[in-house]
């Protein structure tokens, strides 16, 4: 029988607005090891934003070796940017400026970029459900998530020397920020520190990202700096700052959203059962917007507002198990078959759409090996976030060259802290 480890933080101080001092947790719950692809850290920090900015960018330091940050061009895009946080993001300047204490460095008469925590960089191929709470045997919303990933460096994906360059998502997170202003949140995470891959805040917003193979919007790897990066800290802004999926629409269409190579696209999902995805359209920058009506939404690595119809996806193999439009046909198949989905249902489905592939010729978006990293479950009524990492392949098909299954870890559950009063 599967163990469950609970994780549950406590403090004094959350009920009140004031904090004595930061708080800081930071361990070890998963080694990287043999028997281990991955290692994940759980980190708590509860103070101010700056606070927690410094916290992260220590972390950053001393766990994960960021011992460079990003620069502006000159003066005037560092003086750009600063102007369009204290407008636009006013949190993740107080961040920033927790960073630039961390490193030593001043905030204000810098070229340096405070607003990211890089490393091991990369896109992010998934599958996921939302699952609204008239859709769900509990009657709170939920959502699955696979986080999977080729077993790769980002130069061998970039076709770049790979030299020393480690593995990507081999060094994750569980991070939960209990802030002064802004809600308080949870999530996965890995590549940013200041941001996640998946979360949910206080108030049951639950925003996750994934790769959209099929958008090629921003062919230049470096990084515009001159809004708020999409998908990353755009992710991270609608957790901090909203509580509904109106309230997301509407910050959304207000920043400027920073294309990074890599395209990619949202869903967001509040508790009343409401959800959207959210991608950009190449040819006006529109962001476009589709909505579940009510309904289940499944979510993979193809924009939705292009590809809305099945009976218009492009063509696969049944051998394409990976293929993106593959698994949102599944996912679907698999919808239809309840009314009403419980918990355990949603891991279920999940696992039926799970990366495992070595063979080339499944679909990949690249012909790399692939393998769900982690499977997540946020529950929209309890706060509560369940998840499993991957540590290992079980025995190879010598058929197709792939694993007949994965070894995964017990599952951790974590509880997000009740609002500030």
């Amino acid at each position: 029988m599967k163990k469950i480890f609970l994780f549950f933080f406590c403090s004094p101080f959350f009920a009140g607005v004031l904090f004595a001092a930061p708080i800081v947790k930071e361990e070890v719950i998963l080694k990287q090891g043999k028997d281990s692809y991955q290692s994940v850290r759980h980190i708590v920090i509860q103070g101010t934003n700056e606070e927690i900015g410094k916290a992260l960018g220590d972390i950053a330091q001393k766990s994960y070796g960021i011992k460079d940050l990003a620069h502006y061009p000159d003066e005037s895009y560092a003086k750009a940017a600063d102007l369009y946080l204290a407008q636009n993001a006013p949190i993740l300047r107080d961040r920033a400026k927790g960073v630039a204490v961390s490193f030593g460095k001043s905030y204000g008469d810098s070229l340096f970029v405070f607003d990211q925590l890089a490393y091991d960089a990369g896109p992010w191929g998934c599958s996921s459900v939302y699952y609204p709470p008239s859709s769900t045997t509990d009657g709170s919303g939920f959502l699955g998530h696979n986080m999977d990933y080729p077993l790769c460096s980002i130069n061998k994906l970039l076709k770049l020397p790979e030299g020393n360059a480690p593995p990507m998502f081999t060094r994750n997170y569980v991070v939960e920020l209990y802030p002064d202003k802004g809600y308080a949140s949870i999530g996965v995470g890995t590549g940013d520190l200041l941001s996640v891959v998946t979360g949910m805040n206080e108030k049951g917003l639950i925003a996750i990202l994934h790769t959209d193979n099929y958008t090629a919007i921003n062919t230049d790897p470096k990084t515009d700096l001159s809004g708020l990066i999409f998908p990353t800290q755009i992710l991270r802004h609608v957790l901090e700052n909203c509580q509904t999926v109106g309230e997301a629409k509407t910050a959304l269409l207000n920043q400027k959203l920073s294309l990074t190579f890599e395209p990619a696209h949202l869903l967001i999902a509040d508790k009343s059962g409401r959800s959207i995805t959210v991608e950009i359209n190449p040819k006006n920058m529109r962001v476009e917007f589709m909505e579940n009506g009510g309904k289940p939404q499944p979510f993979t690595n193809h924009p939705l507002y292009r590809f809305n119809d099945p009976a218009d996806f492009p063509k696969y193999t049944p051998f394409e198990k990976d293929n993106t439009f593959a698994r949102y046909n599944e996912l679907v198949e698999l919808l239809g078959k309840k009314k009403q989905f419980s918990a355990d249902d949603v891991l279920f489905n999940q696992d039926q759409v799970k990366a495992r592939w070595n063979n080339p010729g499944r679909g990949m978006a690249n012909p790399i090996p692939n393998r769900t990293i982690w499977t997540d479950l946020y529950d929209q009524k309890t706060g509560t976030l369940k998840v499993k990492f991957y540590l290992k392949d079980g025995p190879i098909d010598l058929g197709t060259g792939d694993p007949t299954d994965l070894v995964y870890s017990d599952f951790f559950v974590f509880q997000l802290q009740k609002e500030k009063k």
